[in-house]
């Protein structure tokens, strides 16, 4: 069986690379949809992959254009099921793939707690379109427990370390996180520690000190985490889950939709969600404090895989 694999780049993407052994899918199996930039080149690194149009976040004309793709690669290619977490990118694969019979299965971005984006509302839509949740209890009938990247994850108390390494993430988005720079440097500056920053579109200050990266590669992001000993971050699922994944509990800081930082507050209600399981320590940037760093430096985390999901088709 031929799986069309489609995913917006960053924490679409690393949430669907994660889910796939999980559901039973070898690799040459596949075939990926998804952005050519630095991260799905590096973890998508000998896989088959078609590059789509973006940015797609309320984009019609790339929408536009992702749907003629989707056309022309249904024609041109024997594709047995669609299998997508999102975002914008899902929806015109999906689409042409229920217009041609074709099994497609949606599993919402974990960052979803209290009910689907965008993209899982225009899905709805669709009939024959199998929706699946991974976190978070919503009434909407269509939508099932799905597998969850979450799951198997769980943290234990650790040792205390010093805080002298510090990584402080503020994601890929197009929207700059200055408020949490503006709070986190000055007590930084007073741990005297080495800080990475990987700053994405967020313009640093003139005065701000450290190890300054506008975007870190996967592999360099990954050893930066593993030897720090505490990482902060806006609440994206993928930084979650490379923290988690090198035994690290992140302290997370939601970006927010009234200071621009943001479409929604949907990373609030992931953030609080996660501290809730025990996964994060949480805090809104104004209340951000060093105790909040200490804290997540005295725990670990671990994991034990989940057992396997079948899709039925």
């Amino acid at each position: 069986m031929t799986n069309l694999l489609v995913a917006s780049a960053g924490g679409h993407l690393q949430q669907l690379s994660q889910l796939l052994p999980r559901l039973g899918i070898a690799r040459e199996e596949v075939v990926w949809v998804t952005y050519d930039l630095q991260q799905s080149r590096t973890l998508l690194a000998g896989e088959r992959r078609v590059a789509a149009h973006h940015p797609t976040t309320k984009n019609l004309p790339n929408a536009i254009r992702n749907y003629r793709l989707a056309r022309q690669f249904f024609y041109e290619h024997d594709i047995e099921r669609v299998i997508s977490t999102g975002a914008a990118v899902a929806v015109p694969f999906i689409l042409r793939g229920r217009q041609l019979g074709i099994p497609c299965h949606y599993i919402e971005s974990a960052t979803r707690v209290e009910g689907p984006s965008l993209s899982g509302h225009m899905l709805e839509l669709l009939r024959g379109v199998r929706l699946y949740r991974q976190m978070g209890e919503w009434s909407a009938p269509r939508w099932e427990r799905g597998p969850c990247v979450f799951d198997g994850c769980a943290v234990v108390s650790a040792p205390r370390r010093s805080i002298r390494r510090v990584v402080v993430s503020l994601g890929t988005h197009g929207f700059p996180f200055t408020a949490l720079i503006e709070r986190l440097a000055p007590f930084l500056r007073d741990l005297d520690a080495e800080v990475v920053w990987q700053l994405g579109s967020t313009p640093p200050p003139d005065d701000l000190s450290g190890d300054l990266h506008a975007m870190l590669p996967p592999d360099g992001l990954q050893k930066a985490i593993s030897d720090a000993d505490v990482v902060i971050g806006h609440a994206g699922v993928g930084l979650t889950l490379t923290c988690l994944q090198a035994g690290k509990v992140p302290v997370l800081v939601p970006r927010r939709r009234a200071r621009r930082e943001h479409t929604d507050d949907h990373q609030s209600q992931l953030a609080w969600e996660l501290e809730r399981q025990g996964l994060a320590v949480v805090a809104e940037v104004g209340e951000l404090s060093r105790e909040h760093l200490e804290r997540a430096a005295a725990l670990a985390a671990t994991y034990d895989e989940p057992p396997p999901f079948e899709l039925v088709d």
